[in-house]
């Protein structure tokens, strides 16, 4: 039913059953309403090109297919470098193989990681007696996504969850209670009362999205690897309701930035990220702001470097 006047109804955050009311004086919104969402139709803070962006399928294939096109590093590279937050620059060597490291984590995360994941991806080894840290992906992915670094947090003799949020287009609010079971658990399976969650790109919204709705008893801390918690001018030409909240001025970003964190979080920010930018985005008020080596958005989560450093910062006394 088409909405006229003053009052916005969000898909944001908070508990079912609540909204959040925004004031646009006399902007026009069209909605659609069901039970359980408020859906946004056209934004006029977005390319009216970009508004009507969506898409339906019944095939998982075809809409990893379409989520895979959108990714193209070909296209995020132009977008990155062009909507870029200033940085030193690289250099045409280093540049060139930055960009060749991400083409072939794109390859190799789309062509065989997603569409085999069982046989990357078993399921989580969840031991008893250790807080465990649950991996949290980005847009368009899965849990397989985690099949290296899991590996590599287990050899530094850490306890490791992973999660798969889906489906992959719906609104950030729509996947936190897959977060949330989530949590439950594992901290069931491991004894364990609290867990550390690390997201990566629209996972780190996610779990923050989790704070806001639950509190901090079941989460010890937060680490955030190149997520856009300020919003991403890239999002304006992804698929989905999940891609318009990530846009840089959201109404949803909007609203979790009114949410204090609650935890000891930590925000990894890559400088030459080509997914999310300007980069800059990637700052989280309240949280240490750690700058990530260059490296690709997706190529990072392959990443020794990036893998070092997280394993220095889940252990003990580390700030």
């Amino acid at each position: 039913t088409p909405l006229q006047g003053k009052a916005l109804l969000s898909t944001g955050h908070r508990t079912a059953g609540t909204t959040t009311m925004y004031d646009f004086n006399t902007v026009e919104y069209r909605m659609t309403a069901t039970v359980t969402e408020m859906v946004l139709i056209s934004d006029p803070t977005m390319p009216p090109v970009h508004a009507e962006l969506r898409y339906r399928s019944d095939d998982p294939f075809a809409v990893q297919l379409l989520l895979s096109i959108d990714q193209s590093p070909a296209i995020t590279w132009v977008f990155g470098m062009a909507l870029a937050s200033p940085a030193p620059r690289l250099g045409f060597s280093r540049t060139a193989r930055l960009m060749f490291d991400e083409y072939l984590a794109f390859l190799l995360t789309f062509v065989l990681v997603i569409p085999f994941e069982r046989l990357w991806m078993p399921a989580d080894r969840l031991a008893k007696g250790k807080q465990p840290i649950l991996l949290v992906h980005g847009y368009g992915c899965s849990r397989g996504v985690w099949w290296l670094l899991r590996r590599r947090l287990e050899a530094a003799g850490h306890t490791v969850a992973s999660v798969s949020l889906a489906p992959p287009h719906v609104s950030l609010g729509r996947l936190e209670p897959i977060l949330s079971q989530r949590i439950e658990a594992v901290c069931a399976a491991t004894g364990s009362p609290q867990v550390t969650l690390i997201g990566h790109s629209m996972g780190g919204l996610i779990a923050r999205c989790y704070l806001a709705r639950h509190g901090n008893e079941r989460v010890a801390r937060l680490i955030t690897l190149a997520s856009p918690h300020m919003g991403s001018d890239m999002s304006r030409i992804g698929f989905g309701q999940n891609s318009r909240e990530m846009t840089t001025g959201s109404l949803w970003l909007q609203d979790m930035a009114a949410e204090p964190l609650t935890v000891p979080a930590v925000s990894l920010r890559n400088a030459y990220d080509n997914y999310v930018m300007p980069q800059d985005n990637q700052r989280l008020p309240g949280a240490q702001d750690i700058e990530l080596p260059p490296v690709g958005h997706i190529a990072m989560l392959y990443d020794r470097r990036v893998a070092r450093l997280l394993i220095e910062l889940l252990t003990p006394n580390q700030p």
